[in-house]
């Protein structure tokens, strides 16, 4: 079957545009497209501080498990308003003692999700993944940003 000649409108304008690209004219939207990239890095920006307090409230928490017996825990966890510390609710001890891998307490892992991709990954597999969700977050961000 032969090429035959586009019809009028869209195909017929692209097609010509493609033959002689010299006196194609499209418009770029230059003012939309910065405008959406600093929209984008006002995103990234919060995205990026959210994540820096997740792995401080993390590497807190972690590094502040000290068990007193073997049915209390004292855990600390860091107050994102005034940066003190607090004590964890009932319900995040609890879950924290529930949830186990490998007989390792959740709480236990967190402190490696910084250095440790397998353990912020295996941990998305389980309840606890505000780490991994904020960086799935950033890197489809991230995508769109650099496109």
């Amino acid at each position: 079957m032969a090429f035959s000649r586009p019809v009028r409108g869209y195909p017929s304008l692209s097609y010509e545009m493609g033959r002689n690209p010299e006196v194609a004219i499209i418009r770029r939207f230059g003012a939309l497209n910065v405008q959406n990239l600093l929209y984008l890095q006002a995103r990234l920006t919060v995205l990026e501080q959210q994540l820096h307090r997740q792995e401080a409230i993390d590497t807190a928490a972690t590094a502040s498990v000290s068990v007193r017996s073997s049915s209390e825990r004292e855990v600390a966890d860091v107050d994102t308003a005034t940066g003190g510390v607090s004590r964890v609710s009932s319900h995040e001890q609890e879950r924290a003692d529930a949830d186990t891998k490998t007989g390792v307490s959740v709480l236990t892992m967190k402190v490696d999700y910084t250095r440790d991709w397998c353990s912020i990954y295996t941990s998305s597999e389980n309840r606890d993944n505000e780490q991994w969700r904020l960086m799935e977050e950033i890197s489809k961000t991230l995508k769109e940003y650099s496109m």
